[in-house]
C-alpha cells in the first residue's frame, strides 16, 4: 500500500508541476490573474510567504530584518517577461538601482527575460543596461 501511495503522490506531484508550468508560461493569464476578484487575492495570499514586498522599500526593510536575524538574503527582482525594448531598458535600470541599494551581504537575482532576453536572444544581452550592470556587480561584491 505504501508503494501505491508513493506512486500516486509522485504522479500527482508530476501532474501538478506540469499544470503550474503551463500556467507560468501563459502570458495572457499572468496579466489577468492579478485583476481577477477571486484569483487575484488568492494568488497574493499564496505568494505573500515568499515575497518580501511589492516595492523595493519593502524588500530592503525585509532584507534588513532577515540579516539581523543572522540569515542570508537573496532578493529576486521579479516581473514578467519583457518583449518591449524600451521597457527592457527601464527594467534593467530598476534592477541596477535595486542592486546598488541592497546591503552588501545580500545577493540579487533576476529572470533574464524580464530585462530583455525575450525581446530576442541577442537583444537581451545587447541591451545597454546589461553592460552597465558590470560596475554595479563589482561594487556589490566589494570590488573596484
Amino acid at each position: 500500500m505504501t508503494t501505491h501511495t508513493h506512486t500516486t503522490n509522485a504522479a500527482l506531484s508530476s501532474q501538478a508541476a506540469q499544470v503550474l508550468r503551463t500556467l507560468a508560461l501563459d502570458e495572457e493569464l499572468k496579466w489577468r490573474i492579478p485583476g481577477d476578484p477571486v484569483l487575484g487575492p488568492l494568488a497574493r495570499k499564496v505568494a505573500r510567504r515568499y515575497v518580501a514586498g511589492e516595492t523595493l522599500a519593502d524588500a530592503l526593510d525585509r532584507a534588513q530584518q532577515i540579516l539581523a536575524a543572522g540569515h542570508r538574503v537573496n532578493v529576486e527582482y521579479m516581473g514578467e517577461s519583457c518583449r518591449d525594448p524600451q521597457r527592457a531598458v527601464e527594467e534593467t535600470d530598476t534592477f541596477l538601482a535595486a542592486a546598488r541599494l541592497l546591503p552588501p551581504e545580500c545577493s540579487i537575482s533576476l529572470d533574464l527575460s524580464h530585462i530583455g532576453l525575450a525581446v530576442d536572444a541577442l537583444g537581451g544581452f545587447a541591451t545597454p543596461g546589461i553592460s552597465r550592470s558590470q560596475p554595479a556587480a563589482r561594487t556589490a561584491e566589494g570590488g573596484s
